[in-house]
């Protein structure tokens, strides 16, 4: 076999979104007498920079570990000569890192990063095999097959050509996954099923259940339903279900949560609609994930922010802890329904 080390790096950019609109929940520190919708102007949200490294040596053999097992399975596995091997037609692509059992974290990192590693080794003429932990979803091996890839599921080590890869920081895929989904999914059977579902409803609402739960949900569900909106719980449909759901949809609202995560396909779509997003937010949870990936398609996107409860306007306030279940203001809805022209 002919000895070969391939090493290339790709310089990821940022993106900036421009200034957006809050709308929090009605308070007497608006108005005394009468509260009022707080409005809150968002400043830009700028990703970071960054740089992907990757190294494949296709003169021989190596192991690769998983690297999202507890610490003692993972102490284990490293003295286990249990593995799993491939053949050299393939190479070993470990995307066992940064939670990819998670549905959003999965579909708009772990993706749009494995599609940059396969463009810049298309040069290469062996097929990539995407290793993710054994108790990786069902649907998540779904949506990489339908993309192009090979998957596997295993705590085991994966014996072959390993591509070593660092991403850093890793957050850095931001500012140009929606690009890579555009150009990497093009052509691909994922997308030619969306493209052929025949859900097609234009106003849909993604609420969520278990946390971080609107505690007033029925009546949200109600004041949007009355305006037009199909009420959804992500976690009731297939992928492709759930991604033609965003994709077709010109209107969105959304409690903030993974059942966003297939709306970054719409970048890859032939004729992709126009839309406009409402963000949901829990007073704890506020973060530009889906701000950013809507302004980098296009589209208006405006948060309503729920009641603040005390503890979260104490000094050190306990953010990560603190994803108890809140309530939303009707008018704060109404607010960012008019500012987006949603009416």
């Amino acid at each position: 076999m002919d000895t070969q080390f391939v090493s290339r790096q790709y310089k990821l950019t940022s993106y900036s979104t421009g200034r957006d609109w809050m709308f929090g929940f009605p308070t007497a520190t608006i108005d005394r007498f009468s509260p009022d919708v707080e409005e809150v102007y968002l400043p830009a949200a700028v990703s970071l920079d960054g740089e992907l490294r990757l190294e494949l040596d296709l003169g021989g053999f190596g192991v690769s570990k998983s690297a999202t097992q507890p610490r003692l399975e993972r102490l284990k596995s490293l003295v286990s000569d249990q593995t799993l091997e491939l053949d050299s037609s393939q190479i070993v692509l470990d995307m066992r890192i940064n939670s990819p059992q998670n549905w959003a974290h999965a579909i708009t990192n772990h993706l749009a990063l494995s599609l940059l590693i396969k463009d810049l080794l298309k040069d290469i003429d062996k097929k990539l095999v995407v290793i993710f932990p054994a108790n990786i979803s069902s649907k998540i091996l779904d949506v990489f097959r339908l993309s192009g890839f090979s998957c596997q599921a295993t705590d085991s080590g994966v014996k072959g050509y390993i591509c070593k890869f660092s991403l850093s920081p890793w957050i850095s895929i931001r500012g140009e996954r929606c690009e890579v989904i555009r150009s990497g999914l093009k052509s691909t059977e994922l997308v030619a099923q969306v493209e052929a579902s025949e859900i097609k409803e234009d106003k849909i609402f993604l609420s969520r259940r278990d946390k971080r739960t609107i505690t007033n949900e029925s009546e949200v569900v109600d004041y949007l339903e009355a305006r037009g909106f199909k009420t959804l719980y992500a976690e009731d449909y297939t992928p492709i279900e759930q991604i033609a759901y965003i994709a077709n949809a010109s209107q969105i609202v959304s409690v903030h949560g993974a059942a966003l995560g297939p709306m970054i396909v719409r970048s890859a779509l032939t004729e992709p609609k126009n839309y406009k997003l409402i963000e949901i937010f829990s007073p704890a949870h506020v973060t530009n994930v889906w701000r950013m990936i809507a302004s980098q398609q296009g589209a208006p996107w405006a948060a309503v922010r729920g009641r603040v409860w005390p503890e979260l306007v104490q000094d050190k306030a306990d953010f990560v802890t603190n994803m108890r279940n809140f309530e939303v203001s009707l008018d704060s809805l109404q607010s960012a329904i008019s500012h987006l022209e949603m009416d």
